[in-house]
């Protein structure tokens, strides 16, 4: 039995929603069937597999598109090891079903002043308190930016009091 034939009745099987069997299927079709549809079930091996994965992202295919094709793929061979068609799952990939994110820069100390200059007065501090790890959004969301007075000194006694230290210099 080929896996096209073994993974289109796997799939056939299966009690997906609308919506998930358009994605599952169409992740199946483009990004797995059209490399092993014609392989012999029983013939996958663990660097075949890490080699797919490899060459969809080599060829631009997304990570985040890769991660979701992956467990496909891996419970299709789940399937079959239950099924007694394999003795052993190929798909052993670390961290396969996971997409890879790039990392995102940060700016520093002095880029932050920079942008805070290049803007209107009103919103520096916004910018200042962004930039603190500590400081996250919700404070911004919450309105407790406003306690900071026009010529930039904090009047308040809650988390925004972190800046009263850049605000100064």
């Amino acid at each position: 039995m080929t896996f096209g034939e073994y993974a289109e009745s796997w799939f056939k099987d299966r009690d997906y929603a609308a919506t998930t069997r358009e994605r599952k299927g169409s992740a199946l079709n483009l990004h797995i069937l059209s490399t092993f549809r014609a392989e012999p079930l029983g013939d996958f091996t663990t660097p075949q597999v890490r080699r797919w994965r490899t060459t969809l992202i080599d060829q631009g295919v997304g990570g985040a598109t890769v991660a979701k094709a992956y467990p496909i793929l891996r419970a299709i061979m789940n399937t079959a090891v239950d099924d007694g068609l394999v003795q052993r799952n190929p798909c052993r990939i670390k961290g396969g079903a996971t997409a890879p994110n790039a990392e995102r820069p940060f700016l520093s100390g002095a880029e932050v002043f920079g942008l805070a200059d290049a803007l209107p007065a009103r919103y520096r501090v916004m910018i200042l308190v962004a930039s603190l790890p500590r400081c996250a959004s919700e404070n911004l969301r919450s309105g407790r930016h406003h306690y900071v007075d026009s010529i930039m000194r904090s009047r308040v006694r809650r988390p925004i009091a972190l800046i009263v230290g850049l605000l100064s210099t």
